[in-house]
C-alpha cells in the first residue's frame, strides 16, 4: 500500500511540473511591437465630395477588387452599386450606396443587407474597415 501511494505521489508531481513548465509566458506590453503599417492616417482636408470622387471609375478602370474575397464593387455617381460575383458577369447585382463623412454604406443585395464601412483612402487604394481595395485595370 505503502509503494502505492508512493507511485501515486510520484505521478502526480512529474505531471504537475511537466503541466506547469511549458506554461505561456506573461507578456508586458511594452515587449510587444505593435504593426505601425496598418495604421492609416485620413487626411482631414478630405471632405466628402472628394471621397466620393475617389470611388468612381477612373479612365482605364472599372471598380474595386480586393484579394481578400472574389467579390466586386463598381461605385456610381447615381448611387448605384454594381456588386459582381465570383464567376463574373455571370452573378451581378445592383445596390445602392451612401456617404456620410467616412461611413461608407452599401446596400448588398448579395447579402441582403445594408453594411457600414470606414472608408479611408491609402495611396491610391481603397480602404473599407481593414480591407484593401485596388482598382480593376482594363
Amino acid at each position: 500500500m505503502n509503494f502505492i501511494i508512493r507511485l501515486i505521489s510520484i505521478t502526480f508531481v512529474y505531471f504537475t511540473v511537466s503541466c506547469t513548465s511549458n506554461s505561456p509566458k506573461q507578456v508586458s506590453t511594452e515587449d510587444v511591437k505593435m504593426d505601425t503599417s496598418i495604421i492609416v492616417k485620413v487626411d482631414p482636408e478630405l471632405n466628402e465630395v472628394e471621397l466620393k470622387l475617389f470611388l468612381y471609375s477612373i479612365e482605364g478602370t472599372y471598380g474595386w477588387a480586393t484579394k481578400s474575397n472574389n467579390i466586386t464593387f463598381d461605385f456610381f455617381t447615381d448611387g448605384r452599386l454594381h456588386i459582381q460575383g465570383p464567376d463574373a458577369e455571370a452573378t451581378m447585382w445592383q445596390g445602392s450606396w451612401k456617404l456620410k463623412q467616412d461611413q461608407l454604406t452599401l446596400d448588398r443585395v448579395d447579402l441582403n443587407r445594408l453594411v457600414t464601412y470606414k472608408m479611408a483612402i491609402l495611396g491610391d487604394t481603397l480602404l473599407l474597415d481593414t480591407t484593401v481595395y485596388t482598382r480593376i485595370r482594363l
